[in-house]
């Protein structure tokens, strides 16, 4: 008979949210230090993780230990933009934008760049807050838990900062013609 060993939260929390965390970090800092960072992110949590929340079975719509972990990235992408050499405007990920032609290339490098302006122009946790429900899919209960916020705080600052993202992408988005 063979015996499997018991999958520790460790092994949970690699297992199912690598890749996640991994996206997130390269969405915020670019692909070179992507990798590095993330693995501070896992460093640090794998030594933080009697006070990790216990995961909660596959599929869960909530998982406190999801939102813990995007709580230690979104603290470890901080930590690297603020040194100064690592401040620099990242392009969008190529896996956000589809294939097509010529013409089709040009007009999304333009929203790519529109979207970046955007997102420049907001407050550094309105920004966090919306790359974390869009781009990362994290329900307002994980974004409450990693940004240290109530979920009626995070539904604030999520109206908020869709409220700045449509002022400031008017110039960008809304042609004269409507």
């Amino acid at each position: 008979m063979l015996f499997r060993k018991p999958q520790t939260t460790a092994d949970v929390l690699r297992a199912r949210y690598l890749s996640a965390v991994l996206s997130y970090v390269a969405t915020r800092v670019g692909a070179d230090a992507a990798e590095d960072i993330t693995a501070e992110v896992f460093g640090a949590a794998f030594r933080a993780l009697s006070r990790c929340p216990a995961p909660a079975p596959q599929g869960s719509e909530h998982d406190p230990a999801r939102a813990w972990l995007f709580g230690i990235a979104r603290h470890k992408v901080a930590d690297h933009l603020r040194r100064p050499k690592n401040r620099e405007t990242l392009p969008l990920p190529e896996s956000l934008l589809a294939p097509g032609g010529p013409e089709a290339s040009v007009e999304r490098a333009e929203t790519a760049r529109a979207l970046r302006c955007v997102l420049e122009a907001l407050p550094e946790l309105q920004k966090e807050a919306l790359l974390l429900k869009y781009v990362e899919q994290l329900s307002l209960a994980e974004i409450a838990l990693a940004l240290g916020k109530s979920e009626t705080a995070i539904s604030q600052l999520l109206y908020r900062a869709r409220q700045s993202a449509r002022e400031h992408g008017k110039a960008y988005f809304c042609s004269e013609e409507l």
